[in-house]
């Protein structure tokens, strides 16, 4: 069921072929710039909000775009199947574990492609302004960061932590170091990843698509000095970014990404240094986002991200527990030029997580 979602969202380069002596571009162009009016696309607007939340395509069809319409409309049922098919086995097995392993992947794709085409419809109703899709006019190769963040979580006693960054891309390969410290507790976090770039192009090539498949591997250390343990955790996961233009032209200056992981976790002990605790964790992350500036100098992304070994965690479920699902957030950068940007993050599960900081890309 992942590979379904991943076809609907990332299937999609541009076809060539002409319809009615028309080809792509010409049929994009005429479905983002027909006439609308105000009235139509306030209507549109709320459509797609009510009931768009259950029935994806209403904003289109109050704005005349019934192909939009009809293809948001499939994609939101696709969405639901998905996930009625991976959440009635977990409900008939009284969430069995051995079923868990496998249907609530199926589930969590089929809710994030529910929830990614209701936002599509908003922004594809309200985008009469035919944005450009991602242009990149200066490549680069190494991306440096400095961020103050703030996690405020009732189980630690961590709040203000220095996080740094640095990433390296060779050819299709992007690696980077992470690292985290917290001068009250001395809480740090190591964080070491590489990805490489299936399909589309690298942040050192010259693109006007940044639509792409990557598979990336990852290993991590946090240490929490006050409480007595450590944890590792080696990683692998496969997703990807789609240029939502390539799904409908309305959505042009828009992008969606998914990816689906799993992680291995080993917690060791302080005081017991010989015992050591092993857990498997389910990584699902899917987003939609925007471009930002007529030049495209920055984006702004609504996610969900199911890992619950991270900084929010998973929504607490009736107190201070790690609930069942994972955390939402919102993030987004902006560079002011070729070399100098900002970013900002605030995500909330069971704890709440802000980052503010400074980017260097050269």
């Amino acid at each position: 069921m992942f590979y379904v979602a991943v076809f609907i969202l990332f299937s999609g380069l541009p076809k060539t072929e002409i319809i009615n002596g028309k080809t792509p571009e010409t049929r994009q162009k005429e479905v983002i710039t027909h006439n609308v009016s105000t009235g139509n696309l306030i209507l549109g607007g709320v459509a797609s909000i009510i009931p768009g939340i259950i029935i994806s395509g209403g904003g289109h069809y109050m704005t005349g775009d019934n192909t939009g319409a009809k293809k948001l409309f499939y994609a939101k049922a696709t969405g639901l199947g998905i996930l009625i098919s991976g959440f009635l086995p977990i409900l008939f097995s009284n969430a069995s574990e051995k079923v868990m392993f496998v249907a609530y992947p199926v589930a969590l794709t089929g809710f994030g492609l529910f929830s990614i085409s209701t936002l599509a419809d908003l922004f594809g109703t309200l985008n009469t302004g035919a944005k450009n899709s991602f242009s990149n006019k200066t490549p680069y190769t190494i991306q440096l960061e400095q961020n103050i963040m703030h996690v405020h979580d009732p189980q630690f006693n961590y709040d203000f932590f220095s996080y740094s960054s640095v990433f390296f891309n060779f050819r299709k390969t992007v690696s980077g170091i992470e690292g985290y410290y917290a001068p009250e507790d001395s809480n740090k976090k190591l964080k070491l990843s590489t990805s490489y770039i299936l399909l589309g192009k690298a942040p050192s090539e010259f693109r006007n698509d940044n639509s792409k498949l990557e598979i990336t591997v990852a290993w991590s250390w946090h240490k929490f000095p006050n409480e007595l343990f450590s944890t590792q955790t080696y990683e692998i996961s496969c997703g990807g970014r789609m240029e939502l233009h390539h799904f409908h032209g309305s959505l042009k200056g828009s992008f969606s990404e998914i990816s689906l992981g799993a992680a291995l976790e080993r917690v060791k002990y302080d005081f017991t240094p010989t015992d050591k605790d092993y857990s498997s964790l389910l990584l699902f992350r899917f987003s939609f986002g925007i471009y930002l500036g007529s030049n495209k100098n920055g984006e702004l992304e609504i996610f969900y991200n199911h890992r619950h070994d991270d900084w929010a965690a998973g929504l607490g479920a009736g107190g201070m527990g790690d609930g069942v699902l994972g955390h939402f957030g919102i993030q987004g950068h902006y560079f002011f030029n070729k070399l100098l940007g900002v970013r900002a993050l605030f995500e909330a599960g069971m704890a709440y997580r802000t980052v503010l900081g400074m980017v260097i890309r050269y």
